[in-house]
């Protein structure tokens, strides 16, 4: 799929921010091993600056999506919103590696998707979480530490392990 937008109007007058925004739509979202359920087309609000060997982009992407959340398990939606900052040149350009850079092509277009894609992955949650206080589920009996309070934990400490004197540091310095 394809989203060129025309920038001619932006290519008359250098050095202008012109504004442009609009939606993608993205079918699937996956980042990973990490599946996010798309729930809406994603959402950009953009500058566009003609500049002398290209056409500067600026703005921000926003994406609607359901994720589980790592710790407890629990799906929850979330929006993934990332900066843009792309640069689409007059003519073929190569980076370091000799891949071509996005270009302005023949007609005064710019394709954005690839682009708001790519930065949207790169904003995308590793390991993402409903809550910064989530309490995840208990590693022994599987239960909601968010719900329901477990003691499991607290119980299964491991006399044999090497840091298991640390512990007892700890419970002295309680008294």
């Amino acid at each position: 799929m394809s989203s060129a937008f025309d920038a001619n109007y932006a290519l008359d007058e250098k050095y202008v921010p012109h504004p442009l925004d609009g939606t993608i739509s993205i079918d699937e979202f996956i980042v990973g091993d990490q599946a996010f359920a798309v729930q809406a087309p994603a959402s950009f609000d953009v500058l566009l600056t003609a500049l002398d060997d290209g056409l500067l982009v600026q703005g921000e992407v926003t994406l609607l999506v359901m994720s589980d959340c790592v710790r407890c398990l629990k799906p929850f939606e979330t929006k993934i919103t990332a900066a843009v900052d792309s640069m689409f040149y007059y003519e073929t350009t190569l980076d370091d590696d000799g891949d071509p850079y996005p270009e302005v092509d023949e007609f005064g277009c710019i394709d954005l998707e690839g682009e708001l894609i790519e930065d949207l992955i790169i904003a995308a949650p590793f390991a993402p979480i409903h809550s910064q206080d989530c309490k995840g589920i208990c590693f022994v009996c599987g239960a909601d530490r968010n719900v329901d309070p477990c003691r499991c934990a607290e119980d299964a400490v491991d006399e044999t392990h090497p840091f298991a004197c640390l512990d007892m540091l700890l419970d002295k310095g309680d008294e």
